[in-house]
């Protein structure tokens, strides 16, 4: 796939676990550069080198499936938002011998008993299988799934996926060794069929593995639906995801208001017709949003407040290239700047710092360039009040979370 030049860019994102709690020390690579988050879950990183249509952001921590998150790098800072699943042990195996793993759901692996160590060398004895099955029905399944749903197929052509689950398995020895399918063996996979999905759910789907290297799936079989469960062999572990393909485009957009300021965390949510579950982002301190659509579809554009209200929804599309759609105007909407300066304990300005907002039931992040900060969002309905926290990445120093009310938006 060609993801385009090297660029730089700088990224900030926050890392948490399925309860949504804020995960601390988790290793973030992205590019060349290396960072760790802090108590809040938060990570930043400046002039990382990514490509123009990808930045790659693996997230590691113990207990957890590793976390490879895929984005469309924006001018200004972008946004990564990852969920942690823990690595939890599913059941054991023999080798030689044919066996299964299930999980509650139905999510299931046949294995005949045939594994491999890393370095290729046949394996004996027993096998710890952790097994995550990940719904398309899940709330949070865009911050779960490892990639973007960009793909290549069997004709090497660029794809973009549309998902009906996803599996990841890891094989363990008795000594801890990472292990895997013998080579010239297969294992069968079985993923239930998400019920909303039933009725256009094809009988047969490409099957799609997850390039760890490289950040994209690979198609790699198909699976047959049988009985709601969609059954298929594979011949190595990582990520397996059952996924309907379609050509894709990169797709930028910024939203602003009715006095052309950019607007900061939207939820944007991106559909062609007859799909369950549009992709979706937030838009940046600078209004942005990119990412990848369907090309050559119509495609629904909902904008929601900080509240999950609709604000914004109109069809767009279909596009054949790479497009930067310009501005979204909120006409209408209520908006309110907070804005700031961040301190240190010397009363020296932060240089290399961040603002977490909490209004309505979204958190936001905003940068804060040598002590100043700067937000534009869409005033719910009926909510005045939201919190600060002021933090120095660098020293992390925190002022605690601070209630202020929207009747003084600038909170100096």
């Amino acid at each position: 796939i060609d993801q385009g030049i090297n660029i730089q860019r700088d990224f900030m994102g926050k890392i948490v676990d399925e309860s949504s709690m804020p995960l601390s020390n988790v290793s973030i690579t992205i590019g060349n550069k290396v960072a760790s988050t802090d108590a809040n879950g938060i990570f930043m990183i400046s002039d990382a080198q990514v490509k123009e249509r990808q930045a790659y952001v693996i997230a590691e921590k113990a207990g957890f499936i590793t976390g490879l998150k895929t984005v469309v790098p924006t001018e200004g800072m972008s946004n990564v938002q990852i969920m942690l699943v823990a690595k939890n042990l599913t059941g054991s195996v023999s080798s030689g011998t044919n066996s299964e793993v299930s999980l509650t759901n139905g999510a299931k692996v046949k294995f005949d008993g045939a594994f491999k160590d890393e370095d290729g060398n046949a394996y004996s004895g027993n096998v710890d299988v952790y097994m995550y099955h990940l719904d398309p029905a899940h709330a949070n399944v865009y911050d779960v799934m490892p990639g973007n749903l960009q793909a290549i197929n069997s004709n090497n052509d660029e794809q973009l996926l549309e998902t009906y689950g996803m599996l990841n398995v890891e094989l363990k020895g008795e000594s801890g060794q990472t292990l895997n399918i013998a080579d010239g063996h297969v294992a069968e996979i079985h993923m239930p069929l998400d019920p909303a999905q039933s009725g256009i759910a094809p009988s047969t789907i490409p099957l799609w593995h997850f390039d760890e290297v490289n950040g994209y799936w690979v198609e790699d079989g198909e699976a047959d639906l049988i009985g709601g469960v969609y059954i298929g062999d594979v011949s190595h572990f990582s990520w397996w995801n059952c996924d309907a393909q379609f050509p894709t485009v990169s797709f930028c957009l910024n939203v602003v208001d009715d006095t052309n300021t950019p607007i900061s965390n939207v939820k944007v949510t991106l559909g062609r017709a007859g799909e369950v579950y549009p992709r979706q982002g937030f838009s940046n301190a600078n209004g942005e949003i990119c990412g990848l659509i369907p090309a050559n579809e119509t495609i629904t554009l909902t904008a929601y407040d900080q509240c999950g209200a609709v604000v914004f929804s109109t069809i767009i599309g279909p596009f054949s290239t790479d497009t930067n759609y310009g501005d979204i105007v909120l006409s209408g909407t209520v908006t309110e700047l907070i804005s700031g300066n961040l301190v240190n304990c010397s009363n020296a300005n932060v240089t290399d710092g961040y603002v977490n907002l909490n209004y309505g039931n979204q958190e936001a992040l905003a940068e804060v360039t040598n002590g100043a900060f700067a937000m534009n969002i869409i005033k719910c309905a009926s909510i005045n009040t939201f919190s600060l926290e002021g933090v120095d990445y660098d020293a992390l120093q925190s002022t605690t979370v601070l209630p202020f009310n929207l009747s003084t938006p600038n909170v100096g």
